[in-house]
């Protein structure tokens, strides 16, 4: 069983995803809808820290999930997770080159598009959560 991250700015998609993720495998998960709440969440629980974000691309008033990964990194690298599902009804036109980037600060980033189904999403969460957690890059 899993730790969980959930943050879309829609608190329905966001409360939709979190149950998802909470049937597949019994997974505990908790659900925000803004960056600086989810910062709180992660600061707030460190003793036992996420195995996982899922997060919408564009997370309105706060900015794109690279605000929050970079926000992550910056105040609490220990404790923030680097396995990212990010989820978006449409991807710009430079995603590649965003998570390129991100790849380099040793985050395993993954995408998906919504909307999706559990069957689509089981996969993709499986898989990054067998993967060994990516250290910082320095």
């Amino acid at each position: 069983m899993a730790r969980i991250l959930v943050v879309d700015d829609d608190a329905g998609v966001a409360m939709v995803v979190g149950g998802m993720l909470a049937h597949l495998a019994g997974h505990h998960v908790t659900v925000t809808t803004t960056i600086d709440e989810a910062m709180a969440t992660v600061v707030v629980l460190p003793a036992a820290p996420f195995d996982l974000v899922v997060v919408d691309y564009d997370i309105t008033d706060s900015g794109t999930c690279f605000s929050l990964l970079s926000r992550g990194l910056d105040e609490c690298p220990d404790l923030f997770p680097r396995r990212v599902l990010i989820m978006s009804d449409t991807f710009p036109s430079d995603m590649d080159e965003q998570l390129a980037r991100i790849c380099g600060q040793g985050f395993i980033p993954f995408c998906i598009q919504k909307p999706f189904k559990m069957h689509v999403l089981e996969p993709f969460v499986s898989y990054l959560l067998s993967l060994q957690h990516a250290p910082a890059a320095p």
